[in-house]
């Protein structure tokens, strides 16, 4: 079953790249339809500014520089008055403009609609170009200027949204974010076509997974597909500027919000590769098809260029990896100084407090994903060299990730957390079943008590039996408080809810962990979890629970799926089954609702094992099973 669902994974990342390269090829073909004549008189309007300007102004320091040498040639493709001489089909992958040999697209520029004379052509084959889907039908109504208003506008206005949602997530991560967009500069990345791209996608991917993380909860296929088309879409849009950082920074933003749940290296790696596999996948499909279309052997065009920015050669000079990194730090120097300033005192506050453990295990994320700018450096070191203006942006991934850790630091408020396991001795489907013992003479209800006392001083400040008869002490293990519930509530009709209430009245605390002693398989790293959801205050309630994806029925009719097209059950909608044990809720969510859970809880994903629940002697028989085979197996403990 693995097997076929990883070859279905991989056949879906196949199909999702083929038919990115089929929509860009077609949305490309659908803006070459546009005439031209309006944008060519626009692009004229547009000359003052450059000639202006130059190709390289500075607004104020040196992060604020411009780079109108490309948007000089991004208007100069997008207005090439095509179709004059090529069908629509080979200039939408050809990406023919006006060039004047060893002259700057500014240069040209100005000499084909200011001075009226007669350049030469050249074709820019190997990038997909796929800003023209916006910027032919903006340059059809607007002239430079103004589409750099209205840019300027979709960069403040995303950012705006941004840091609304994360603001009301309460996630600790705002300030941080904030900061990347001034250490990125926004004076440059606001008024350069060039740089506004790769910003507008970094926006746009991480408001998507502020939206989709609670969602897509624990689906690491559907995340996996999500990176791929953040890599498709910086590979289409994007002209080499600084790519990665719409990787680096939304993976960063991604652990950051996944805090409750231990993200392993493993995943972010297969994370980066997907958006790996979609970057190079749709670069590779322009190569392919225009290679097949047009009659030119882009391929091999591509292959040389690749050589050529991987190299350690520039301007006729060899340069070392050494001094890729002080250039990038030439530029970059004062906005890290900031950052390890602000980054010095969020520790030194921190310092002072006692932090947990397993805050400080997350450095070895942020440390993973800081150092994806450093081998890229790597990687491709002559265009890092020459472009070392505009490529210190990537080192925007290192200081975002240096920033989120920091904050991340930062304690919570101090969050008394209790755990308790509701008996009675009175069952009717199984008289005495908290107390039966299994197989080797261990009591059922010893197991749950042991994994919450071994969280005591962890997560859990107190362990305690909620029970009427004072005879159950004689099974509690050592560290467990028994405190004597009113006997009303042993009732057979007494709601679980009525249990909760009055142990919540008789015992103050911030946070309730409840457990069931019929739930004895929920494993400790699972009850953990489902702790530390509530306690980073990003959840106000957590449960364990059972994934499905199959078909229900209900009154003799599908519930779920269509009768005469039932879908693959990897498709379905998923739903969960809640497990017994555990239930974590703050005292405000029970004040409010009355109940063990909340609105959007967090759902920690449990396997069917540690979701059996003991009801009659039939269930306790399995459980037995269960236990005794693990147990002589010798791995009973790995699993609880």
């Amino acid at each position: 079953m693995k097997e076929i669902f990883k070859q279905n994974l991989y056949f879906k990342i196949l199909v999702a790249i083929c038919v990115s390269w089929l929509t860009g090829y077609l949305l490309l073909i659908a803006v070459y339809c546009i005439p031209t004549d309006r944008m060519e008189l626009h692009v004229q309007e547009s000359v003052y500014v450059f000639a202006k300007e130059g190709d390289y102004p500075k607004a104020t320091v040196r992060t604020s520089q411009l780079d109108n040498f490309t948007d000089a040639l991004m208007l100069l493709t997008a207005s090439y008055p095509h179709g004059k001489e090529d069908s629509v089909w080979r200039s939408a992958l050809n990406a023919a403009r006006y060039d004047i040999k060893d002259e700057s697209p500014v240069k040209a520029l100005r000499y084909v609609y200011e001075e009226r004379g007669k350049p030469g052509i050249f074709k820019y084959q190997h990038y997909w170009h796929g800003y023209l889907v916006f910027l032919k039908p903006l340059l059809y109504f607007f002239n430079y200027t103004q589409i750099r208003y209205i840019l300027m506008f979709a960069q403040v206005s995303l950012f705006s949204v941004l840091v609304t949602k994360l603001v009301r997530k309460k996630e600790e991560i705002v300030s941080p974010t904030v900061f990347l967009w001034l250490f990125l500069n926004p004076i440059a990345t606001v008024c350069s076509l060039q740089f506004n791209t790769v910003l507008l996608l970094t926006f746009g991917a991480m408001l998507l997974i502020v939206e989709l993380s609670r969602r897509w909860q624990g689906n690491s296929s559907q995340w996996k597909l999500f990176f791929l088309f953040v890599g498709v879409a910086t590979s289409y849009l994007d002209l080499l500027t600084y790519p990665l950082v719409t990787l680096g920074v939304p993976l960063i933003l991604w652990v950051a919000v996944n805090s409750c749940r231990r993200c392993k290296l493993k995943d972010l790696l297969l994370l980066s590769i997907s958006w790996l596999t979609g970057y190079g996948g749709m670069w590779a499909g322009k190569w392919f098809l225009g290679s097949v279309v047009t009659g030119d052997n882009i391929i091999r065009k591509a292959q040389e260029k690749i050589i050529s920015r991987s190299s350690s050669i520039a301007f006729g000079q060899r340069f070392t990896y050494e001094m890729i990194i002080r250039k990038v730090f030439q530029i970059s120097g004062k906005p890290f100084i900031i950052v390890l300033i602000m980054m010095f005192i969020c520790m030194s506050i921190n310092h002072k407090m006692t932090m947990k453990k397993e805050k400080w295990k997350t450095i070895g994320e942020y440390l993973f994903v800081g150092i994806y700018p450093f081998i890229w450096y790597l990687l491709l070191k002559n265009h890092s060299y020459v472009h070392y203006w505009f490529t210190w942006r990537e080192l925007a991934i290192t200081a975002y990730a240096m920033m989120v850790f920091a904050v991340k630091q930062e304690r919570t408020p101090e969050m008394k957390t209790v755990a308790f396991v509701p008996i009675k001795l009175n069952n009717e489907r199984l008289p005495g079943k908290n107390l039966k013992k299994f197989s080797d003479g261990t009591p059922l209800l010893h197991i749950i008590f042991e994994k919450l006392v071994s969280l005591r001083g962890d997560c859990i400040d107190e362990v305690y039996c909620y029970c009427s008869s004072p005879e159950i002490k004689t099974y509690l293990p050592e560290g467990v408080q028994w405190l004597r519930r009113p006997t009303f509530l042993d009732d057979r009709l007494c709601k679980g809810r009525l249990i909760y209430k009055e142990f919540v009245k008789a015992v103050e605390a911030d946070v309730y962990v409840l457990c069931h002693a019929t739930a004895p398989f929920t494993t400790v790293e699972h009850i953990k979890e489902c702790i530390e959801a509530v306690q980073s205050g990003q959840y106000k309630s957590a449960f364990a629970g059972r994934k499905f994806q199959t078909f229900f029925w209900k009154d003799g009719k599908p519930f779920n799926f269509d009768l005469a097209d039932p879908p693959r059950t990897q498709d379905m909608e998923a739903f969960y089954a809640e497990n017994p044990s555990p239930y974590v809720f703050t005292k405000e969510v029970f004040d409010t609702y009355h109940a063990r859970s909340g609105p959007d809880p967090y759902i920690c994903e449990c396997s069917p094992v540690e979701c059996v629940d003991i009801d009659d002697a039939e269930d306790f028989e399995f459980a037995d099973a269960i236990y005794s085979f693990r147990k002589n197996r010798g791995d009973f403990y790995k699993y609880v």
